[in-house]
């Protein structure tokens, strides 16, 4: 969990185009790294998933930049991820992501006031959205996607 010494096995993401039309993205990313026993319990990712699945960190990342586009990306404490990318992109020697970064969490704060933690997970249940596989990033990109349009709706959260 630490950005400058550990690696991406997964990328998940989902966008909204068109009209209301959602698109998901999600790759996982080969390791030549042992995966600590409790990053697979926690993602149930193993290193046999990883080599018969995964893709280079470079062609994932390329294929998220494509999948992104100019789009704003909006995360949960996204702070943590955009370390992991910022240092994925420098080590295939590639320019770091430069689309507007919007993180959920500040905004949360703001409209709510006395959660007792704001924990993906706490938060979610406070706005009754389901996270079927948290720690899995495409299930929490999509759970993120809901919570980012509950605030739309509550008008927290203009793009």
């Amino acid at each position: 969990l630490d950005p400058t010494q550990d690696e991406i096995i997964s990328i998940g993401a989902v966008k909204q185009f068109g009209d209301n039309q959602i698109d998901q993205f999600y790759k996982l990313i080969q390791s030549e790294r042992k995966i600590p026993k409790n990053i697979v319990e926690l993602t149930h990712i193993t290193p046999e998933i990883l080599t018969s699945k995964g893709v280079s960190l470079s062609s994932g990342l390329q294929a998220l930049r494509e999948f992104l586009g100019d789009l704003p990306i909006v995360g949960y404490n996204s702070h943590f991820d955009e370390l992991f990318l910022a240092n994925s992109f420098r080590k295939i020697d590639q320019p770091d992501l430069s689309n507007q970064m919007l993180d959920l969490m500040p905004m949360v704060k703001t409209a709510d006031k006395f959660l007792d933690n704001y924990r993906l997970q706490t938060v979610l249940s406070e706005y009754k959205i389901e996270n079927k596989q948290p720690h899995n990033s495409l299930s929490d990109a999509e759970a993120t996607f809901k919570l980012a349009a509950k605030l739309i709706e509550n008008g927290v959260l203009k793009i």
